[in-house]
């Protein structure tokens, strides 16, 4: 299978956009301008990480469960490998701070990995609501196999994934941490894997409109009133569906794959999970005795957090790896 190197870019700007925009909102830190609109955005950034994520399980498993050249045992075995030691350690570690009753329930909830299906979010690890929508999407990815291997069905599925989040939102008060409202997102990145050779041939022949197009809607999405929620979600999924068909449209892109994109995207599971726990240590540490709320303190905080979580996400890297390693061996 083609690797598309430039979701190296994508998954970076993801990764450090949510860091800076969870900065932002945990210093209650304002600009008073535009800033302040463009960075409460990033937490769009999300969404992005669901197309990707999908478009990648498809690069990587779709052909092999469609044609039985993978059991589901194996499959299995090594998607709860990819996230559940990191999420584990960071659960216990977290457990371990607080410890009280609601941490010890919420985090056995969080260990069994399927804590996707409670209608509450949890307190520990709070951005981990992200990896049970991710672990539900494993448990589904064999049926959304099935449902995308024929394009027509493909289709019908992508259209009612955008009429549960449309009825989810408006109707049942749901959120993100839902996968009856994020659904539409895997699909989106499972249609571009099934068009991404037409996907990639317009990107090749009409770059530079494609680009073009893609800098309008990024303005429209702050210019266009956002006046309910349904225009925003509809926004997010035009950008997010153009920003995934140019990265795998531009494979030469220097920007987009580079040595240092790489390397962060290598670990950009690692960075969203433990950047949180970073920061509460900088916030006990540095925050609390700086009373000044001024961008240079904004911008320190930033930088302390993303060099420190960068740190940590490549240790529990190399942790878990010499864990699963090891757990092979005994195997």
């Amino acid at each position: 299978m083609k690797k598309y190197d430039s979701i190296n870019g994508l998954r970076t700007l993801a990764c450090i956009g949510i860091i800076l925009m969870h900065v932002k909102s945990n210093m209650n830190f304002q600009f008073g301008n535009y800033l302040d609109i463009i960075i409460n955005s990033f937490t769009q950034f999300v969404f992005l990480f669901m197309v990707i994520s999908a478009f990648s399980m498809c690069c990587g498993y779709y052909e092999k469960i469609k044609n039985n050249n993978m059991k589901l045992e194996e499959f299995y075995k090594k998607r709860i490998m990819k996230i559940w030691p990191i999420f584990t350690i960071l659960v216990l570690l977290d457990v371990i701070v607080e410890h009280n009753k609601n941490s010890i329930l919420e985090g056995y909830a969080d260990i069994t990995m399927m804590f996707g299906f409670i209608p509450k979010k949890l307190e520990v690890i709070g951005v981990g609501w992200f990896i049970g929508l991710i672990f539900i999407f494993y448990m589904i990815f064999p049926f959304f196999v099935f449902l995308f291997s024929n394009k027509k069905r493909a289709w019908i599925v992508t259209l009612n994934s955008l009429v549960m989040n449309l009825v989810g939102i408006t109707y049942f008060d749901l959120h993100r941490e839902n996968m009856f409202y994020s659904l539409l997102f895997f699909c989106v990145g499972g249609m571009i894997y099934l068009y991404r050779n037409e996907i990639i041939k317009i990107v090749k022949n009409k770059k530079n409109i494609i680009v073009f197009i893609c800098i309008i809607c990024i303005i429209g999405y702050y210019i266009i009133p956002n006046n309910n929620i349904i225009i925003e979600m509809l926004k997010v999924v035009l950008i997010n569906f153009i920003l995934l068909s140019i990265a795998i449209g531009i494979d030469d892109s220097k920007i987009l794959d580079n040595k240092i994109t790489k390397f962060i995207s290598n670990i950009s599971l690692e960075i969203y999970l433990c950047h949180m726990v970073i920061y509460r240590i900088v916030e006990k540490t540095l925050i609390n005795n700086w009373k000044e709320n001024s961008f240079v303190k904004y911008f320190i905080v930033c930088c302390i957090v993303i060099c420190g979580t960068i740190l940590v996400a490549q240790l529990l890297k190399k942790v878990c790896n010499k864990l699963i390693v090891k757990e092979k061996r005994n195997v």
